[in-house]
């Protein structure tokens, strides 16, 4: 990249951070957010180059001011910048310059917090505006928020330093609040064993087991008998059938033995209820 500069049209320079000029309304730089950013940058590079308006032999910083004095105090000399002509206007560069970032498909999880990080903190602005900013999805933002609040320090740990990615670490993180669960499931997908799928079945599968099962009750009263059963609720028809079946042989036993039938309650199978309002016959 050529560090010399002519800004006829818009393109990306190395220019000197020495020529480097704030705006007239330029808002003061915060200390804070400086060293945050000259460590992102020690760090990852620069993420996103400043941008500037030619002015005589110097440059106007129109977006940026954080990102060039964290390289003046790495002590760096030059500083990628997207160069404009002298005499367009600021605001309308502010607008221009936001434009898409191109689509990163191998960006890890990591990879889109350190964009974010960076711009919350040149900007002073939360997670909402700093996604708005970088031109990330309110979508994607959201699954981020979610994985940095639910993920396990262990968990997150697993996918800063592997490749994976945004939407199962998102899965992993909604789909158990157990650490060594999140673990297991994070691995499993390393390893081939467990697909995205799979993963939001495991979570299903967890939460039906987390449930209290419920019991469709059916009251009903045939032949002077008043009946009241309880079923779960996935039962079907012939699991209906079944148990009416074995009532039924229970009761044909009990007759066969002649027991007497205000004593049948006693001989209630294991598990079973009487309704003591029930004054069933055979």
């Amino acid at each position: 990249m050529s560090s010399s500069v002519t800004a006829s049209k818009r393109q990306i320079y190395l220019v000197p951070v020495a020529l480097l000029l704030p705006l007239v309304d330029a808002r003061p730089v915060c200390a804070k957010n400086v060293r945050a950013i000259a460590e992102s940058v020690q760090r990852l590079g620069l993420l996103q180059p400043i941008v500037v308006v030619k002015d005589g032999d110097r440059f106007r910083i129109v977006a940026g001011r954080h990102r060039a004095a964290a390289y003046e105090l790495l002590g760096r000399v030059q500083i990628e910048a997207e160069v404009w002509r002298e005499g367009t206007d600021p605001n309308r560069i502010r607008l221009l310059s936001l434009h898409e970032n191109h689509v990163r498909k191998d960006e890890t999880v990591q990879d889109t917090l350190d964009r974010l990080n960076v711009v919350m903190a040149e900007h002073s602005c939360n997670l909402t505006e700093a996604a708005k900013l970088a031109k990330i999805k309110k979508g994607t933002a959201s699954k981020i928020k979610t994985i940095v609040e639910k993920l396990a320090p262990e968990a997150i740990r697993i996918v800063n330093e592997t490749r994976i990615g945004l939407s199962v670490a998102y899965e992993v993180a909604r789909g158990s609040a157990d650490a060594q669960t999140q673990i297991a499931w994070l691995k499993s997908h390393l390893a081939g064993q467990m697909s995205r799928d799979d993963i939001i079945e495991a979570a299903r599968s967890l939460q039906r087991k987390g449930k209290p099962s419920k019991t469709l009750k059916l009251l009903a009263s045939f032949g002077g008998a008043d009946f009241q059963l309880g079923l779960p609720d996935q039962s079907g028809y012939e699991q209906l059938l079944a148990a009416l079946s074995e009532l039924r042989s229970w009761v044909l036993g009990h007759r066969k033995r002649a027991t007497p039938i205000e004593l049948l309650p006693h001989f209630v199978p294991q598990g079973a209820e009487t309704c003591s309002s029930a004054n069933a016959t055979p």
